[in-house]
């Protein structure tokens, strides 16, 4: 088996190093994907006669006129007048719980959170190859 000399060794750990480095972007740079993805689906807003929501309203109000029925033939019972009779309604947010600014901050924080420690960890981990393959060639 042939020992590599002093400069062959400088040039390899140079070329991990280079490695390192653009792995190290690639974790920065996967990580702000993500945290875009995030903010897009915090955007995120549904009409109520959008595809995926129509079903649903359809259902919601149909079962929201049948408590309603309930509830006016309770108060006839109890000779509550039909003016006074209380109702459901109906109500519909396009972006669900993300219409909070509290909520979508709280969100926003845990995501940014998460990612930055993925981050922080793919990052340990590329330093800790590239320490175990400097002892490895020393």
């Amino acid at each position: 088996m042939e020992t590599m000399t002093r400069q062959e060794r400088a040039e390899l750990s140079r070329v991990a190093r280079m490695n390192a480095n653009l792995a190290t972007k690639d974790l920065d740079a996967a990580g702000a994907e993500q945290i875009a993805l995030i903010e897009s689906q915090l955007a995120r807003a549904y009409r109520s006669d959008h595809e995926a929501i129509k079903h649903l309203t359809v259902k919601a109000e149909a079962m929201i006129e049948e408590c309603n029925k309930e509830l006016h033939a309770i108060c006839r019972k109890l000779k509550v007048p039909d003016s006074f009779a209380p109702t459901y309604q109906l109500s519909y947010y396009s972006r669900g719980e993300t219409a909070d600014k509290v909520r979508r901050a709280e969100l926003r924080k845990a995501a940014q959170t998460a990612v930055a420690a993925n981050v922080k960890l793919g990052k340990a981990k590329i330093e800790q190859i590239g320490r175990a393959s400097c002892r490895e060639r020393v």
